[in-house]
């Protein structure tokens, strides 16, 4: 399968899915599920998703601008904490709703880039790890 329809079906079929798992679970369900995730909330993990990809769009178009850009490292826990802060005052309802457009945004975006994009290891890797890979780690 091509990189952009894998990316897609991964976005159209397998976070619809694994959204309507986990909506689906009780509320103790859905709290020790995020726990074992490593977040308080399930919000906090669905916001915690969105931001990712919202940050992988931003590297990839980064990326589309200079072949050699170079993203600087990241505190990845200190990203995420900062993410959990900033929804926690937020209705999990407003975070499903934020979760769902920004897939809807990442769609919009891997549907538009081009192949040339695509060819370029390090947007196919970026995007490879925030959609394909992020789902598999928090299963």
């Amino acid at each position: 399968m091509a990189l952009k329809a894998e990316l897609l079906d991964c976005l159209n079929s397998k976070w619809d899915e694994y959204l309507a798992q986990i909506c689906s679970l009780s509320p103790q369900e859905q709290a020790a599920f995020a726990w074992r995730q490593g977040y308080p909330r399930l919000a906090d993990l669905l916001a915690h998703f969105a931001a990712w990809w919202r940050t992988g769009m931003e590297v990839v178009r980064h990326h589309q601008e200079n072949p050699n850009y170079q993203h600087p490292a990241m505190d990845v826990d200190a990203f995420n904490a900062r993410v959990i802060r900033n929804s926690r005052a937020q209705p999990e309802e407003t975070v499903i709703a934020e979760f769902t457009a920004a897939r809807r945004e990442l769609i919009e975006f891997i549907s538009a880039l081009s192949e040339h994009d695509l060819a370029n290891e390090k947007i196919a890797r970026q995007l490879r790890i925030e959609i394909i890979e992020h789902l598999e780690e928090h299963q």
